[in-house]
């Protein structure tokens, strides 16, 4: 068996004889790399670095990090950059229509905003409150009222189709039919 150093030659001892004690790099590329700022210090600290570590913080460990394991960091590290959802019933869903975009937008959304518009100052919508917003949010769906003296006013006899007739009524009204002014005149001429 032939060792490794018997093919060291005398030219190879006097380089390591003459190595250099110390050497700043001048490469212009390598400076501008995260390399170039590692140190004698920070290999040391990296080649001492802990095996393991038993973390006794008392607020660390009340933290939502204190639950994230070793397994957890290596799903992390290993994640999908990207995916497909094939889930017919996701798909079907209104959570199916949200976009890489759409997430954007609501994890950089305004957690406070003070209206300047001046329209929308003027508007019924201006005075909507965040309560109020709750309260829509939280209505109802059905109600039966039970309040007699309701019942027995004009008001109670108000269904949801009077609602929506009301709702959808003409804002004017030009009558063009020739025969209705044929007979309204008639009629004021009796009287």
């Amino acid at each position: 068996m032939t060792s490794v150093a018997s093919g060291i030659t005398g030219t190879d001892t006097t380089y390591w004889n003459n190595k250099l004690d110390s050497y700043t790099e001048t490469d212009p590329v390598f400076g501008a790399s995260v390399a170039g700022g590692i140190t004698g210090t920070d290999t040391t600290y990296w080649n001492n670095k802990l095996d393991s570590y038993t973390e006794t913080d008392p607020i660390f460990g009340t933290s939502v990090a204190s639950g994230i394991t070793g397994t957890d960091t290596t799903y992390w590290n290993n994640k999908l950059d990207s995916y497909t959802e094939t889930d017919p019933i996701f798909g079907a869903s209104v959570a199916g229509g949200i976009t890489g975009t759409d997430t954007t937008y609501w994890n950089n959304k305004l957690d406070s905003y003070t209206e300047t518009d001046p329209i929308f100052g003027t508007s019924v919508a201006s005075g909507i409150t965040g309560t109020d917003t709750t309260y829509w949010n939280n209505k109802l769906d059905s109600y039966t009222e039970t309040d007699p003296i309701f019942g027995a006013s004009v008001a109670g006899g108000i269904t949801g189709t009077d609602t929506t007739y009301w709702n959808n009524k003409l804002d004017s009204y030009t009558e063009t039919d020739p025969c209705f002014w044929c007979i309204s005149s008639k009629w004021h001429n009796r009287n």
